[in-house]
């Protein structure tokens, strides 16, 4: 009788906290990110709990949201793998949507002659974390497949500057691919981020985060 054989279960990078504490590891199921048995904050996370305005797209209903946040994903991807490998394959079937915005972005990147990049690089110090698009040499790319680009975007940029921690980032752009689906097409543009002031303006919402975290009455009673 042959013996069975159990399916193979996918471990996330939180079961394995702990490991090493000499990297930085990134879970896409959580979205946490860990060093060692340590979780650090997430970027974004810091910044949806400290920006005190709603943001512009809040308001639209769910399914449109999840659509728009999908099709992000999607193009993301494709758009770091040609980043990696110089090429990538879009199975049959994809969305005309995410076809036409991986192909302006494609197209872009040819125009500009940037040549060779990071994609989905993670930036870290002792307690926060978060993943750049991409890195072109001294400049960091942050890709935003939306309708309208929000006053927090810039923020992320800074912030990734800010952990990259050298100072070796000296640029930072917004790379925003906005989708027409109704036409089916995209248009692509890069919005300089002044980096200076992002940084600036991502360390003090880093700290007023530090500062409620200290005072949250939870944790106040925990570490007594």
């Amino acid at each position: 009788m042959m013996s069975a054989v159990a399916p193979a279960v996918a471990v996330c990078a939180c079961d394995n906290c702990g490991v090493d504490s000499t990297i930085v590891r990134y879970c896409p199921d959580h979205h946490r990110y860990w060093r060692g048995a340590t979780k650090l904050t997430s970027v974004s996370r810091i910044i949806r709990e400290c920006w005190p305005i709603r943001k512009n797209f809040e308001d639209a209903p769910a399914d449109v949201l999840e659509h728009a946040r999908e099709r992000g994903h999607r193009i993301d991807k494709y758009f770091s793998e040609y980043l990696r490998h110089g090429r990538g394959r879009m199975p049959a079937g994809e969305w005309i949507e995410v076809r036409v915005g991986v192909l302006a972005l494609v197209d872009w990147w040819k125009s500009e002659g940037i040549g060779a990049a990071q994609a989905q690089v993670t930036v870290a110090n002792a307690s926060e974390a978060g993943t750049a698009d991409a890195i072109a040499g001294h400049v960091v790319l942050e890709l935003k497949c939306v309708s309208a680009l929000e006053p927090t975007y810039d923020l992320q940029v800074g912030a990734y500057a800010d952990l990259e921690g050298t100072g070796a980032l000296r640029e930072g752009v917004l790379l925003h691919c906005k989708i027409d689906a109704t036409a089916g097409r995209a248009r692509v543009r890069a919005v300089p981020v002044a980096l200076r002031q992002a940084v600036d303006d991502w360390r003090c919402l880093r700290d007023v985060w530090r500062i409620a975290e200290r005072r949250n009455p939870k944790k106040v009673q925990e570490a007594e």
